[in-house]
């Protein structure tokens, strides 16, 4: 009975110490655009929340296969389903950051009209594109 009972506590301590590794390790990866700010600068939060889409992605893409895809495809020996279901999620996100960014735009547009005109569309392709590779 007592084994038990210090497995669990073990188990609880362990949990605990990967979800504070976890919330440490965003913090940190979040936090970064503080440290590479030019000194004597004030941060620019405009640009920081610019950058926080591709971090959630990126947050996202990794708890996805952390948290499901590891388990059922890659250790039973699925690496062609879990390298496409990789490849779609990307995309997916690639093309939800897009339309994101396009939101955002139209947004800026309506409290700014004269800054913000737009002399030719870029092709969507080509951002998504970027977002991929990036």
């Amino acid at each position: 009975m007592r084994m038990n009972q210090t497995l669990k506590n073990r188990d609880g301590a362990r949990l605990y110490t990967n979800i504070a590794v976890h919330i440490l390790l965003w913090a940190f990866i979040f936090g970064l655009p503080f440290f590479f700010m030019e000194r004597g600068l004030s941060f620019n939060w405009e640009r920081f929340y610019n950058s926080i889409p591709s971090l959630l992605a990126f947050a996202t893409i990794f708890y996805v296969n952390y948290l499901y895809l590891i388990n059922v495809f890659l250790f039973k020996g699925k690496t062609k389903e879990f390298i496409v279901l990789n490849i779609v999620l990307i995309i997916v996100l690639a093309v939800l950051m897009h339309v994101w960014h396009d939101f955002q735009i139209s947004l800026q547009q309506d409290i700014h009209p004269r800054r913000f005109q737009r002399r030719k569309a870029a092709s969507p392709l080509l951002f998504i594109v970027g977002n991929c590779t990036s």
